[in-house]
């Protein structure tokens, strides 16, 4: 499942190219993969954006 990221949403990885979840094992598997244009999961997983409150 792939999520589109909105442009004021990419300063979380402006120091970095991407984000790679994967599992804690000896040959891991990428759960996720986070980029600044869009989010990339594994079927039955989730990743949840929590908005900024002011």
């Amino acid at each position: 499942m792939k999520k589109k990221i909105e442009p004021q949403e990419q300063s979380a990885l402006k120091d970095y190219t991407q984000i790679v979840v994967e599992t804690d094992e000896e040959n891991p598997i990428v759960i996720a993969t986070i980029t600044a244009c869009d989010i990339n999961v594994k079927n039955d997983y989730r990743v949840r954006l929590r908005p900024k409150y002011d």
